[in-house]
């Protein structure tokens, strides 16, 4: 078992609810983040702008806040994929 398995399963124990529902709940909440932010609004010039990363707020749950340090990872890797782009032209 990963360690997400074991996690998801500690949960579903904890609140009396069996893993199916566990690992339903887990999909919605990855889901919603996903959508959040892979919204193409939030490029600006082929690169994300982390000022439109708003907070995620996911019912009953809480907030997620996306990273600044993975964002500006996210577009190193945008900009050295142009650079080598345009470099092979």
């Amino acid at each position: 078992m990963d360690k997400q398995d074991v996690i998801l399963r500690q949960l579903a124990k904890d609140y009396g609810i069996n893993i199916g529902q566990a690992e339903e709940i887990w999909r919605l909440f990855i889901n919603k983040i996903h959508l959040e932010i892979s919204d193409t609004n939030k490029r600006t010039e082929g690169i994300y702008d982390i000022n439109k990363f708003p907070l995620i707020h996911i019912e009953n749950f809480g907030k997620f806040i996306p990273s600044k340090k993975k964002v500006d990872f996210v577009n190193s890797r945008f900009e050295r994929k142009q650079l080598k782009k345009n470099t092979d032209d």
